[in-house]
């Protein structure tokens, strides 16, 4: 093999329109939308409708989308809160792992079509922020919140935590992170969403792997890491910069930011996965060897 990059660095392996970084403007792109405009213009909702489906909902198409997350929020039965009581004392990361892992096997249906991989897109992504404000609680000895169908998604997660309605300025704040983090090109999580998706294996065990990945201090676990590191680095700032002390003043612990995120971007690995499975072909890069020769018994 003449040429090999470490990490893939620099090496183009596949083609997606879901999102584009531009590095010269330092600019991201969702769809083609900048996602500083979408912050500005629309909800959380309205950027995951874009990114599985191509284009901003209309408002009928935006209401639908919405009753239909809302009815695949999670009633929290005996086996849930069992599992959930059992990962009071792991940290949040691991807990958010088991339990959409737990999610994906329970009442599991192999997904054979888009159609089916974009509803369990959807069941992963409304119990997420279920599962994140219950363990939240629940180290806490605090009971769990039921969710409110009523409400949007941040505002939801919001009230799961804390057991009072949140206040307009705190569900805008936290939304507009939820965007911010929804997707980011070929990243580490997200290229592993889509090896595992490659492999024709369902949603639920490409979005397991992505938490896994996601949960790295070089990748996701920057946003806990990014309280401790405050001003004593010289280092160049990205979401994680603001969007740390943001949870931090809202009254949460720097272990749960990072399930945070995995709240967010189930959206664009969710996109990811459809992209892969809708042209697929196997990921399978090439290893040079580079142990010893080949050699007797």
């Amino acid at each position: 093999m003449d040429q090999k990059s470490k990490g893939l660095a620099g090496i183009v392996v596949d083609e997606s329109s879901i999102s584009k970084v531009i590095s010269e403007s330092s600019e991201l792109l969702y769809r083609g939308y900048p996602v500083a405009q979408l912050v500005e213009k629309s909800s959380f909702e309205e950027v995951v409708y874009l990114l599985w489906e191509g284009e901003l909902p209309s408002k009928k198409e935006l209401d639908n989308f919405k009753k239909h997350e809302t009815k695949k929020r999670p009633f929290l039965d005996t086996d849930v809160l069992k599992l959930l009581e059992n990962l009071k004392s792991a940290h949040p990361m691991d807990a958010i792992r088991t339990l959409i892992s737990y999610w994906g096997a329970r009442g599991y249906v192999w997904d054979t079509n888009t159609k089916e991989r974009k509803e369990k897109a959807l069941r992963f992504l409304a119990a997420a922020p279920v599962f994140v404000a219950a363990h939240f609680r629940l180290r806490k000895n605090l009971q769990p919140i039921a969710p409110d169908c009523h409400l949007s998604y941040s505002e939801n997660f919001l009230k799961m935590c804390f057991n009072e309605t949140p206040s307009k300025e705190m569900v805008d704040i936290f939304d507009k992170t939820m965007i911010l983090y929804a997707e980011h090109g070929f990243n580490a999580s997200t290229f592993t969403a889509r090896v595992i998706a490659s492999t024709t294996s369902d949603v639920g065990s490409a979005i397991t792997g992505a938490i896994g990945a996601l949960k790295g201090p070089l990748h996701g676990g920057a946003n806990e890491r990014v309280m401790d590191m405050m001003k004593k680095k010289n280092i160049c700032p990205n979401v994680d910069l603001p969007a740390g002390p943001v949870y931090y003043l809202m009254g949460f612990d720097i272990d749960m930011f990072t399930p945070f995120f995995v709240m967010s971007r189930i959206a664009g690995w969710a996109a990811h996965i459809i992209e892969q499975r809708e042209n697929n072909r196997i990921i399978r890069p090439l290893c040079e060897y580079t142990g010893p020769a080949r050699r007797e018994l």
